[in-house]
């Protein structure tokens, strides 16, 4: 195979030496890198409030409370709520009789207060998700219901109202490159350490994907070391479904590049633009005990016939992302012609207005096209009337040889941003 090095220093390195140093990893951390092993696992319980949550958890299971859990809307937030649900199972498959899980109708994020007030919920679980809605915290202790967050987002501000476990706030644990589901995971090695029990690590393929799905840093060791534990053990019964879908493009072979391009397309597509059916199947396609559940084929021309769940999810999330292609293209090309159109290209970001051509769902996606296409920053907004005013939202998406390392920094610093999305 034919390649050039780029960046190449000159330095007595070998090939693999040089692509990791472009990559950002210190020329003194490659052989830790290359023989990652167990050693790159970080305390635990140097994440804040861990424990604390754990207690706070297993109280309201002991005491048969109802428990509500919010799935977020994105991959990590599915492979996050799937495995905290796969391993309660694991541990005691009648604590699954006091949890209710909700699924997003669209591109939703965190609680929603109109689904847990006044339902008789003595606890909510936030995963992936929660740390920022403090206003909504309050109202739910107010109604004598605690809040439970596990993530790992950004936090301006630290909740008084809720119980937070969240790497980015925990200042002695060092790595903040890990996702919903990895925080997930080292939540349930400390529920294995009350039981004497090791099943955590059974859902460390839960992780990996997360890790990928939500484009973590890679060169943190320790984000390293679990991607890597996770694809060698592929054991949930989407995931393997997925990729023996996908065994043609992978080239039987998976890797992390494998992983980004032909098996988290189809999960992201089918929660962005499937229909909450099609959602719902393939959130139950990823619970162990619900998976190969025998029910009605929804295959053409199979009509009274019984087939898996899991292989009715893997046909939908392939139908869906098909869907969801075509209509990214669509919205894409009709956006090219308003760019070419009004000479945006000529600027060094591209503020870009969509109408109703975009599905409010493929906003970032088809922002992360034009970036491709032209090769600079894109920021595309649509307009939303917000008590009686126009306000934009949307989502912004870097070009990383555009020459602006960070894009968000950039929005959030102009000031005339209150949020901004996107690298």
């Amino acid at each position: 195979m034919d390649f050039k090095l780029i960046k190449n220093s000159g330095k007595d390195l070998s090939t693999v030496e040089t692509i990791l140093t472009n990559r950002g990893i210190k020329i003194e951390d490659i052989p830790s890198y290359l023989s990652a092993s167990d050693d790159a696992i970080l305390d635990r319980k140097l994440i804040d409030n861990l424990v604390e949550g754990v207690d706070l958890l297993l109280k309201h299971l002991n005491a048969g409370n109802k428990i509500f859990l919010q799935v977020d809307s994105d991959a990590d937030g599915y492979t996050s709520s799937a495995f905290f649900l796969n391993y309660l199972y694991s541990i005691n498959p009648e604590w699954l009789d006091l949890i209710t899980y909700r699924l997003h109708e669209g591109k939703e994020h965190g609680v929603i207060l109109r689904e847990v007030i006044d339902k008789g919920y003595k606890l909510v679980v936030l995963i992936d998700a929660g740390s920022n809605q403090l206003k909504e915290h309050e109202l739910m202790v107010q109604n004598g219901i605690d809040v439970l967050v596990i993530d790992h987002h950004e936090c301006d501000e630290i909740s008084d109202n809720a119980l937070i476990i969240n790497n980015q706030l925990s200042e002695l644990y060092s790595n903040k490159a890990l996702c919903g589901v990895a925080m997930v995971w080292k939540f349930c090695e400390e529920m294995d350490s009350r039981f004497g029990t090791v099943h955590a690590d059974d859902y460390l393929d839960l992780v990996a994907i997360g890790l990928i799905a939500d484009m973590m840093d890679m060169r943190v060791l320790e984000t390293h070391y679990l991607t890597l534990c996770g694809l060698d053990n592929i054991n949930n019964p989407l995931l393997k479904a997925l990729i023996e879908k996908q065994a043609y493009s992978l080239k039987d072979e998976l890797t992390r590049f494998g992983i980004s391009f032909y098996v988290a397309p189809l999960i992201n597509a089918t929660i962005r633009v499937g229909t909450q059916e099609e959602k719902k199947v393939m959130f139950n396609s990823m619970l162990t005990w619900k998976a190969y559940e025998e029910v009605d084929s929804t295959k053409r021309g199979c009509k009274g016939e019984k087939e898996w769940l899991v292989t009715q999810a893997v046909r939908n999330c392939t139908n869906v992302h098909g869907r969801q292609r075509k209509m990214r293209q669509s919205g894409a090309e009709v956006l090219r012609a308003q760019i070419e159109h009004n000479k945006l290209y000529e600027n060094q970001i591209m503020l870009v207005e969509a109408g109703d051509e975009i599905d409010k769902n493929l906003v970032g996606l088809v922002a992360m096209e034009l970036a491709a296409t032209y090769k600079k920053p894109v920021l595309l907004l649509k307009p939303y009337e917000v008590d009686g005013q126009i306000v934009y939202q949307g989502s912004g998406r870097n070009y990383d040889r555009g020459g602006l390392e960070d894009f968000k920094h950039f929005l959030n610093e102009s000031g005339m941003f209150t949020y901004a999305e996107g690298k």
